[in-house]
C-alpha cells in the first residue's frame, strides 16, 4: 500500500489557473519535482522576484507557505518538498 501511494503522489500532476498582464487566461502544468525555490534556482539569479516563492519551468510563482491555507496537507507537502519554508512560518 505504501508503495502505491509513493508511485501515485511521484507522478501526480498539479494546475496552476492565472492571468496573464492582458488577461489572458493561462494554466501551466507540473510536477512536485519541478517545484524548485527561487533561492537556488540559477536561471533567476540575475532577475529578483520579490514575490515569487518558487520557479516552475522558468516560470516565477507566488506559493502560500502557510500549510494551513490548503485543504489538503499532503498537496502542500508535495508542492513545498523543494522549497524552504522558515521556521515558525505561518
Amino acid at each position: 500500500m505504501a508503495l502505491a501511494n509513493a508511485m501515485i503522489t511521484r507522478f501526480q500532476i498539479f494546475t496552476t489557473l492565472h492571468y496573464d498582464f492582458f488577461l489572458r487566461k493561462r494554466a501551466l502544468r507540473f510536477r512536485s519535482e519541478d517545484v524548485f525555490d527561487i533561492a537556488d534556482a540559477a536561471e533567476m539569479r540575475k532577475l529578483w522576484f520579490p514575490l515569487a516563492t518558487c520557479v516552475v519551468h522558468s516560470y516565477p510563482l507566488l506559493l502560500s507557505l502557510n500549510e494551513k491555507a490548503y485543504r489538503d496537507p499532503e498537496a502542500f507537502k508535495l508542492l513545498t518538498w523543494n522549497v524552504q519554508v522558515p521556521e515558525g512560518h505561518d
